[in-house]
């Protein structure tokens, strides 16, 4: 389905909800949309959410259900001003749940802020390895790659063989001119996932400072074939062939 196609069921199913009874209509067709029933799109899922907590009838299971959803979306789209409102109105709810801080963190732009959610966080859940991992990569931004590289290890201590934070790790070592660390890294991840872009574009970098021309060229083009914004995505962190 295209995401035009998505975008327009999303507003017909907006316009039904509205014209219909809100305190019925409304509560039990966005609680079946919000839910993903059917295999609903994600365009049909936020609105069916949005209208659970504007109709009304939500219970309180089905408010922080739809918050979570909501949030959840929404940090997917890095930097997201909705982000941090729908986190926000989660956290609120409910200040304990260490994977909305988590999500929200994801989401903020500003690194300094971002760490400080992060670490509420971990204090909440010391075991939420995805924060220590986006603690991480952010610390390595900012240059504090040594402090990242322990919440990397520790990331992996609680989950070992993951190949988004081998791949995190990779980066904190290439930063840290660590190259031979880096690649064995970004191996490792790519043993795991072997279509992880990130891991390929990365390794290829480290073999070029390593003076493998050949090998790193290889794997840039690789990874750019995939992706090819993966070239703007790290050379704003100063990491350029």
């Amino acid at each position: 389905m295209s995401n035009m196609l998505r975008a327009i069921l999303s507003v017909a199913f907006l316009a039904v909800c509205a014209a219909a009874d809100p305190l019925a209509a409304q509560h039990s067709q966005a609680w079946n949309a919000c839910a993903g029933k059917d295999g609903a799109p994600r365009e049909l899922v936020i609105s069916g959410c949005a209208l659970v907590i504007q109709s009304g009838k939500a219970t309180n299971q089905q408010l922080e259900a739809a918050y979570s959803k909501l949030c959840a979306f929404s940090a997917a789209e890095f930097y997201s001003r909705r982000a941090f409102q729908d986190c926000d109105n989660l956290i609120a709810r409910d200040p304990k749940l260490a994977w909305a801080w988590w999500l929200r963190g994801r989401a903020k732009g500003d690194h300094e802020r971002a760490i400080a959610d992060f670490n509420e966080a971990i204090r909440l859940d010391p075991k939420d390895r995805r924060a220590y991992q986006a603690r991480c990569f952010v610390r390595a931004i900012i240059d504090q790659p040594q402090q990242g590289l322990s919440d990397c290890n520790e990331a992996l201590r609680l989950k070992p063989d993951d190949a988004a934070t081998l791949t995190k790790r990779g980066f904190v070592h290439l930063k840290l001119a660590q190259h031979d660390l880096a690649i064995a890294d970004f191996d490792a991840a790519l043993r795991l996932e072997p279509r992880q872009v990130d891991s390929l574009y990365l390794r290829g970098l480290a073999k070029l400072r390593k003076g493998d021309s050949e090998g790193g060229s290889a794997d840039a083009a690789a990874a750019k074939a995939v992706r090819s914004n993966v070239v703007g995505q790290y050379a704003r962190y100063g990491l350029v062939e």
